[in-house]
């Protein structure tokens, strides 16, 4: 038979060929579906989905790598220390201040002459941070041998309670009562406190103590912060020293805590605040 074609006859019989060359069963334009069943359907093919992405991703953000105690054991145990040289491996437990900075990532600091290797974080949650309370109240007036409790507004605009641990709010301190609210915190937490304002004392050689005054209600017990006999009459710095103290349990947790100024003399206190240090030991 012949035909008009404007093809060649070497065109045709290509064609032919790559005809007879395909697969039976062949599929044109196959979907994006059947390629990947097909492809995840060979040795050693798995699919890594989108939200196994996502949880890799949000693991290593977070710091949370697995058996990084385990690590952070086996390199206690075995790090190296040269000669001469201080060497810590830290995992701290909060994303809150190493070495009384900011946020840190993993590596290499010193202070103080010491060198810390920091590997990470544990947690999320900033466990060591403070408060400071400052007073804008009028002076207050005390008699000999009659304790006064400290009052405290914390009106004055120095005042901070930005820095807080989480979990622990201003209502550690109320206002309203004069006193320390410790629930927030848990057994064995820690607290430092450093007090500020000035004494007016009317006799010599008198003697002005403070007072913290735990568990009020509960099983009440004192420690004496602070006491200096002061040799004349007139105006001076309340002893303020920077002392510590833990959570013993819910006898202190529920319970308030107050300040009180106990004098053998007449006189006046004006309070300008505290300062509360805390450290929370547990997340």
């Amino acid at each position: 038979m012949s035909y008009n074609s404007p093809n060649s006859g070497a065109d045709i019989d290509a064609a032919v060929t790559k005809i007879a060359g395909v697969q039976t069963g062949a599929e044109v334009n196959r979907t994006p579906a059947v390629l990947k069943q097909d492809y995840e359907s060979n040795a050693d093919t798995n699919a890594f989905t989108d939200a196994e992405k996502s949880a890799i991703a949000a693991t290593v953000a977070g710091q949370q790598l697995a058996g990084l105690e385990t690590n952070y054991a086996d390199l206690v145990a075995n790090r190296p220390v040269a000669d001469n040289t201080n060497v810590n491996i830290l995992v701290s437990e909060s994303q809150g201040s190493i070495m009384g900075g900011d946020l840190q990532p993993p590596g290499i600091y010193r202070s103080n002459g010491v060198s810390w290797v920091f590997l990470g974080y544990k947690n999320g949650e900033r466990m060591h941070g403070f408060i400071d309370v400052g007073n804008t109240l009028a002076a207050q007036a005390f008699t000999a041998g009659v304790p006064i409790y400290l009052e405290n507004n914390g009106a004055s605009p120095n005042s901070r309670s930005d820095k807080l641990p989480d979990g622990v709010t201003p209502a550690i301190w109320n206002t309203v009562t004069n006193a320390f609210d410790f629930s927030e915190l848990a057994d064995g937490d820690l607290a430092r406190l450093r007090l500020s304002g000035s004494v007016t004392t009317t006799a010599v050689n008198q003697e002005v103590d403070i007072i913290v005054e735990f568990a009020i209600g509960g099983n009440t017990f004192e420690l004496l912060w602070g006491a200096e006999i002061i040799k004349s009459a007139g105006t001076y710095p309340l002893a303020n020293p920077y002392k510590g103290f833990y959570i013993g349990g819910d006898n202190v947790r529920l319970f308030p805590t107050k300040i009180k100024l106990l004098s053998d003399g007449a006189g006046s206190l004006v309070f300008d605040g505290f300062f509360l240090d805390l450290t929370r030991l547990e997340p």
